[in-house]
C-alpha cells in the first residue's frame, strides 16, 4: 500500500509539470545560435526561432549593436532573463510599394508538441513600446496577437485575423505590460506566430511623441503557451499586482564598499550589472535584507537587479565611488 501512494504521488507530480509545460521552446530567447550584430541581427539568431515576415530584432548582452539594456530602438532591460525580441506592429512610414504599405514584422516557431483539438490553451507574453524619435518609432498601437498554424506559414501578411488578439493600445515604455488570452485548438496546430495581423485600417494607434503617426515598435519577451492557467496566470499578473515591488531600500548610494539591500518581501538573487548590461556579481539569497560587498568594483555607474522568488524583478541603478 505505501509502495502504491509512492507511485501515486510520483504520478500526479509527473501531470501538474507535464499540464505546466511551456509549449514555447527558448520563449525567453535565451538560447543563441549566434550572436546578433550588423548585418545579422535577426530573430533567427534565438533558438527556435524564425522570421516570418520581413525582419524582426534580437536583442542580446551580447552583441555590440543590438545590445541589452542599450540598443538602437532604446533602453529596456529584460522582463525575464537576459534577451528579447522586437518587431514593427504599425507603420505608415513604409509606404513605397517596394516595401509594401502596411508594413509588419512578425516572429514565429514550432511547438514543443501539438495542440489537442478541442483543449483550451492560455497564453501570455510581455511588451514593451519602444519610443525613438530618430528612427520615427513614435507611435503606440493595439492588435498584438498570436496565430496558429500546422507547419510553418513562410512570409506572412496581414488579413484582420488572428486567433488571439490583444484590444489595448500599449503606451507604457517604461515597464513592462503583460497579456493573457487563451484559445481552444480546432486543429493540430504545431506553430506559434506573433505580431499584429490587422491592416492599418483595422488599428488604433495613439501619437506619444509627435502628431504624425509613422511607427510602433515594441519589445517582447516571456512568451507562455500552457493548458494551465494558473501557471500562465501567474506570470502575467506580476505587474497588476497589488504588491509594490518597488519598495526597495538600498544604502548608502552612492557608496564605497558596500550596499546594504532590504525590502519587505522574500528575494532570491541579487545581481550586479555594468551599464552595458553585463553580470559582474550574482548571488542567491533567500531573504529579505542583504549586504552586497563590493570592494572589488571599479568606481562608476552600475545597476543592481533584485529578483524575487516569484521571478518579478526591480533594477536599480548604483554609483560606486573609491
Amino acid at each position: 500500500m505505501k509502495r502504491f501512494s509512492i507511485i501515486l504521488c510520483l504520478f500526479c507530480c509527473f501531470v501538474n509539470v507535464s499540464k505546466s509545460q511551456n509549449l514555447i521552446p527558448n520563449g525567453s530567447f535565451e538560447d543563441t545560435i549566434s550572436c546578433p550584430e550588423v548585418g545579422n541581427v535577426t530573430i533567427i539568431d534565438a533558438q527556435s526561432w524564425n522570421n516570418n515576415a520581413w525582419s524582426p530584432d534580437y536583442f542580446n548582452p551580447c552583441s555590440n549593436t543590438n545590445s541589452v539594456p542599450y540598443n538602437f530602438a532604446g533602453y529596456q532591460y529584460p522582463a525575464d532573463g537576459l534577451s528579447y525580441s522586437g518587431i514593427i506592429a504599425y507603420t505608415t512610414f513604409f509606404s513605397n510599394p517596394q516595401w509594401t504599405t502596411n508594413y509588419r514584422e512578425y516572429i514565429g516557431t514550432f511547438l514543443t508538441t501539438s495542440l489537442s483539438v478541442g483543449s483550451k490553451y492560455f497564453f501570455s507574453l510581455k511588451v514593451c513600446l519602444a519610443v525613438q524619435p530618430d528612427l520615427i518609432m513614435n507611435s503606440a498601437s493595439n492588435k498584438m496577437g498570436a496565430r496558429f498554424s500546422i507547419g510553418n506559414p513562410g512570409l506572412l501578411t496581414h488579413d484582420n485575423y488572428s486567433d488571439i488578439c490583444f484590444n489595448t493600445i500599449i503606451t507604457d515604455s517604461i515597464n513592462w505590460t503583460s497579456l493573457k488570452g487563451s484559445f481552444i485548438a480546432d486543429s493540430i496546430y504545431n506553430y506559434i506566430t506573433i505580431g499584429n495581423f490587422y491592416d492599418n485600417a483595422n488599428t488604433q494607434i495613439i501619437n506619444v511623441i509627435s502628431d504624425v503617426d509613422y511607427s510602433a515598435y515594441y519589445y517582447i519577451d516571456d512568451l507562455r503557451l500552457s493548458l494551465d492557467s494558473i501557471y500562465v496566470g501567474a506570470i502575467t499578473n506580476l505587474n497588476n499586482s497589488e504588491y509594490n515591488y518597488n519598495n526597495i531600500h538600498m544604502s548608502p548610494n552612492p557608496t564605497f564598499d558596500v550596499l546594504n539591500i532590504n525590502t519587505d518581501r522574500d528575494f532570491e538573487k541579487i545581481e550586479i550589472l555594468s551599464i552595458s548590461g553585463k553580470i559582474l556579481l550574482s548571488e542567491y539569497v533567500k531573504n529579505k535584507s542583504y549586504q552586497l560587498q563590493l570592494h572589488n568594483l571599479e568606481e562608476g555607474i552600475y545597476f543592481v537587479k533584485v529578483t524575487y522568488i516569484n521571478k518579478q524583478s526591480v533594477t536599480k541603478k548604483l554609483v560606486k565611488q573609491n
